[in-house]
């Protein structure tokens, strides 16, 4: 009887060692696990899912353009420029070329000619005041910002020429240059902007204009 009470007693106590070394284990656990989630649930409250979100909405959709001066350039508008330069200057020598051969006190006398030297001196004219307007008409349509508000940027008009009806008034988006338009027509790649109610007017005057200038070279 002694016997087995003495084991019980060690079975007991047994039972409360292990008991409390499972404890210490536990709490030991516990103490190094705290850390790991202490610090992940504070980056988690730290971390901004709006802010993330632009992130990855200005990495998708890029920079907005605001006019077609503003980098990249496009090959068009590169070629467009390089093409304009090169036939103006085409132009400018052959006519100073054809007025010295053919105007008085020309290097050729037998073939000089008051027609071709006056018909010359003409189309030199149309060319440079052709030149002027183009110009012109080309800086305003590259340096406005189509997306803005007529009454904002050309609140008399582009040269008294104002647009109205329901076409002008409707704006469109513009997937290139990734903003609302007003009147969108088309994104010309050769001026790299969009072409709406803002800058229609310049746009059209800019194609009339570089028609004439090739009729004339």
């Amino acid at each position: 009887m002694v016997s087995t009470l003495v084991s019980l007693d060690i079975s007991a106590d047994d039972t409360k060692a292990e008991a409390a070394r499972i404890t210490r284990c536990g709490q030991y656990s516990k103490s190094e696990q705290s850390p790991i989630r202490a610090s992940s649930d504070s980056s988690a409250m730290h971390r901004s899912p709006r802010s993330s979100a632009s992130d990855v909405s200005s990495s998708v959709l890029g920079h907005q353009r605001f006019n077609g001066f503003e980098r990249p350039y496009s090959r068009d508008q590169v070629i467009s420029w390089i093409g304009h330069s090169l036939s103006a200057l085409c132009f400018v020598i052959g006519a100073i070329g054809v007025y010295v051969c053919t105007g008085r006190g020309s290097v050729e006398e037998e073939h000089s000619s008051s027609t071709i030297t006056t018909m010359t001196v003409v189309a030199i004219a149309l060319h440079v005041v052709n030149a002027v307007i183009l110009v012109t008409s080309w800086k305003s349509c590259e340096t406005i910002d189509p997306a803005a508000a007529v009454e904002d940027s050309l609140p008399n008009g582009w040269c008294g020429v104002r647009l109205s009806g329901p076409r002008w008034d409707k704006t469109r988006y513009c997937a290139l240059c990734r903003k609302a338009v007003p009147g969108l027509d088309h994104h010309c790649t050769w001026l790299q902007t969009c072409i709406g109610k803002n800058n229609y007017a310049q746009f059209f005057t800019v194609a009339c204009t570089g028609t004439v200038q090739f009729v004339l070279q």
